[in-house]
């Protein structure tokens, strides 16, 4: 697959989608092993609020299961809901949402190498939040003031393989790589997907999507 890059704002409206190069560096600080259990808590800066479907939240946690949510825990499921979603439900953003193989563990007898990077604050220069800013700008179709990001979380799940498949008896499992940045200038908040390397097994509970569980 090749690369692309795709926005939406806190409406969840697409915005654009376009074959581009390598917008976000594929670095970052790792998730650590057992950190993949509960999803990594990232707490914002105390100056900094993040509004999301109408609440305001100020931590953020990475999961290895190919999302961003706002609560604890909020890991892949394979669970069908059919009654209404409201906004008490767990929300997220995921590029990928997917049953990733657990961070550090064996794969055919050694070592998975897959990894969930993350930056955020002061990780992130004032030149390449302004350049995520104005991609944002450039890509919302009638954006009604000047948007620039205060604040963003990049994360990178790099040369991820999916458990589907390690259960399934893969030798030469395929990977994933994708990121996703979450940037707000405290008003407005948006979500970047990129994709970089997409390998993608398919079911009926792995999909793209921003909202809630």
């Amino acid at each position: 697959m090749s690369k692309s890059k795709q926005c939406f704002n806190d409406r969840f409206n697409s915005i654009s989608v376009s074959n581009g190069d390598e917008i976000f560096p594929l670095t970052g600080n790792p998730v650590t092993r057992g950190e993949d259990k509960i999803n990594h808590k990232v707490t914002l800066p105390s100056n900094i609020k993040f509004p999301f479907m109408g609440t305001i939240y100020k931590d953020l946690y990475v999961s290895k299961d190919g999302l961003i949510g706002f609560a604890s825990q909020t890991l892949h499921q394979t669970e069908i809901f059919t009654e209404t979603l409201t906004k008490d439900d767990p929300a997220f953003a995921a590029p990928y949402y997917f049953p990733a193989q657990d961070i550090g563990s064996k794969l055919n007898k050694k070592p998975y190498t897959g990894q969930v990077l993350y930056r955020e604050g002061s990780d992130i220069s004032a030149g390449e939040l302004s350049n995520y800013s104005s991609i944002i700008r450039e890509s919302m179709v009638g954006l009604e003031y000047q948007f620039e990001a205060s604040y963003a979380l990049v994360v990178t799940w790099k040369e991820v393989i999916s458990k589907t498949d390690v259960v399934k008896g893969c030798s030469s499992c395929k990977n994933n790589t994708f990121q996703l940045a979450m940037l707000t200038d405290g008003t407005s908040s948006f979500a970047m997907f990129n994709y970089v390397k997409m390998d993608i097994t398919m079911d009926k509970f792995t999909q793209v999507r921003i909202g809630n569980i």
